[in-house]
């Protein structure tokens, strides 16, 4: 793909873009870009809100759009899960993507947790597979992520699965946040950039975790 843009176009400050990068604004610009993956997930950003996720929990409120945002884009945003009396509670943020008929998936998201309790709160994302096209009968097998726990240190956490192809028979995916509480009041979670599809990664399999374990053998 090409983005161009002309040269009068201006940044909020009123400079002119500089095209070519001399110093010298008022001249047009063009960049080029490869898609490597298409997402199922729609609004998978927060771009929009909460547009097309589907919230889960017991105090109305605890789950809401927020505008700090994983890649610092001041027109995008995550989703935030905040409580101060949340203890045993579990939230989940949620949608249902329909499986084109063949594919091969992985599940990825950033996370970030501010906590004073070690262990506690606890979220990971979920792809949970379905025989239905509306994810509502025939459960199959899911793919999770691993866990974050406790607070982040105010750092973005990338969680990641390994890559693995559609189970036989599954024709939708219910794409999850699941926040559990455990034993602390206070949660304070954000997740953003979640991707759920075909990344165009042949061999991504679990490295970002640093584990061997989707490899038949290593050596030595």
């Amino acid at each position: 793909y090409l983005v161009a843009a002309c040269g009068t176009l201006l940044d909020p400050a009123g400079n002119p873009l500089d095209g070519d990068g001399n110093g010298s604004g008022g001249d047009a610009g063009a960049r080029a870009f490869a898609v490597r993956g298409t997402d199922l997930a729609g609004n998978p950003n927060f771009d929009a809100g909460l547009a097309g996720w589907t919230v889960v929990a017991t105090v109305p409120g605890e789950v809401a759009a927020d505008l700090d945002d994983a890649g610092e884009q001041p027109t995008s945003g995550s989703v935030a899960v905040t409580s101060s009396a949340g203890a045993g509670e579990t939230w989940r943020v949620e949608q249902c993507v329909a499986l084109p008929a063949h594919g091969w998936s992985r599940l990825s998201g950033r996370l970030r947790s501010a906590s004073a309790l070690p262990g506690a709160p606890v979220a990971h994302l979920e792809a949970q597979y379905f025989g239905s096209a509306d994810c509502s009968s025939g459960a199959l097998s899911a793919l999770l992520t691993p866990a974050v726990t406790g607070d982040t240190g105010a750092v973005w956490v990338t969680v990641a699965t390994g890559g693995a192809p559609f189970p036989a028979g599954a024709h939708s995916a219910s794409v999850r946040l699941i926040v559990e509480a455990g034993t602390t009041n206070d949660v304070d979670l954000r997740a953003d950039e979640l991707f759920f599809g075909d990344d165009g990664l042949l061999f991504a399999d679990g490295f970002e975790s640093g584990g061997t374990g989707s490899w038949s053998s290593a050596m030595p």
